[in-house]
């Protein structure tokens, strides 16, 4: 086996620890997005706007790869072009998959956005129509927990501001707008008086904007990533059987 070979072979190995490094990382970032149970309206099913689905893509890629990883550094230290061949085989196919995947959901992000900011506007209204402009008498309570919990979990309050829940007469704010509540205390009032300067001044379309584009770049980051690694795979392995056509 020359130099230039065995280079190549030590590349392909290093490249596919990353790669199976990388597919633990991924498992453990969709079992962390999970637990978290990242979901805007956990309690109100009819407002559901979970991530669940993001999370089960990073765990079941995650596996893949390190799979795949394991399948090419067997291939690059026990010298089999056939496990090579179905490495490159793979790899090519995933890397189909992954970019389709990535066009879907740069596609679907507007919807996405508009689907959460939909629903914290109609959980929002339900919630100040109940408390502020007084015009229904039915009322969930779960609602009132989701509202509390989006506005002190994000920082935020009301739509666009703290105004929102003001008409007038009523000068209160749900507790999830103050900074010193308690999740675990009471929402029975609905509407309390924050301690001075302990208000939440941001309004909460923006902060879900800025959560959604956070996680967003993130999961871009994470899949541009992975395409890079694999493309560097597929041309270390194809260098590596070329080498060995050449012997």
């Amino acid at each position: 086996m020359g130099c230039c070979e065995t280079l190549t072979r030590i590349i392909l190995v290093i490249i596919n620890v990353v790669v199976i490094i990388g597919g633990v990382m991924l498992v453990i970032a969709g079992g962390v997005f999970i637990s978290m149970d990242l979901n805007f309206f956990p309690m109100s099913q009819e407002y559901s706007a979970s991530v669940d689905p993001v999370s089960i893509t990073l765990l079941i890629t995650g596996g893949v790869l390190v799979l795949v990883g394991l399948l090419g550094c067997c291939g690059a230290c026990f010298q089999k072009d056939g496990l090579l061949n179905l490495y490159i085989a793979v790899l090519v196919f995933l890397l189909c998959v992954e970019l389709a995947v990535f066009v879907f959901g740069y596609v679907k992000k507007t919807k996405v956005r508009s689907k959460v900011e939909g629903g914290v506007t109609e959980l929002f209204g339900d919630y100040r129509n109940y408390y502020v402009v007084k015009n229904t008498t039915e009322f969930d309570n779960n609602t009132v927990v989701d509202v509390n919990f989006i506005q002190f979990n994000l920082e935020c309050c009301g739509i666009d501001g703290p105004e929102y829940w003001l008409d007038g007469v009523n000068d209160k704010y749900p507790p999830g707008c103050c900074e010193n509540w308690e999740k675990n205390a009471s929402t029975a009032e609905g509407l309390i008086q924050c301690e001075k300067g302990k208000l939440f001044e941001q309004g909460c379309r923006e902060r879900v904007d800025v959560v959604l584009g956070t996680f967003g770049i993130a999961v871009i980051t994470i899949f541009v990533t992975i395409i890079l690694i694999q493309i560097l795979s597929i041309v270390a392995a194809c260098v590596a059987k070329s080498n060995d056509a050449s012997v």
